[in-house]
């Protein structure tokens, strides 16, 4: 078999699927969580430590709580929370690149 970039990105997406169910099965949560707070937080920390930054959708939403409680013009406090909806769309939305 050749092995080409979709045959390790096929791999990769695999092994992923594995590790999120075992995860979930070990942890009897869903998959979703398992993904969101078990495996994505560790593979951003492994990716920023190759110089390729990512945020988790929880340090995302850290983050924006912590924009929240600055104190901002109504105004501003809208174009900021206007920008952080569509960043946070592109970030976790599947359907994002579709519309």
């Amino acid at each position: 078999m050749e092995i080409t970039t979709h045959t390790l990105f096929t791999s990769l997406v695999g092994t992923l699927n594995h590790l999120i169910s075992a995860e979930a099965l070990t942890k009897q949560i869903s998959l979703k969580e398992a993904l969101s707070e078990y495996i994505i937080p560790p593979l951003c920390q492994e990716l920023r430590a190759k110089g390729i930054g990512l945020l988790s959708e929880i340090e995302f939403n850290a983050l924006c709580e912590s924009i929240e409680s600055m104190k901002l013009d109504a105004p501003v406090r809208k174009i900021i929370n206007n920008l952080l909806e569509t960043i946070k769309e592109a970030m976790f939305d599947e359907n994002f690149n579709k519309k």
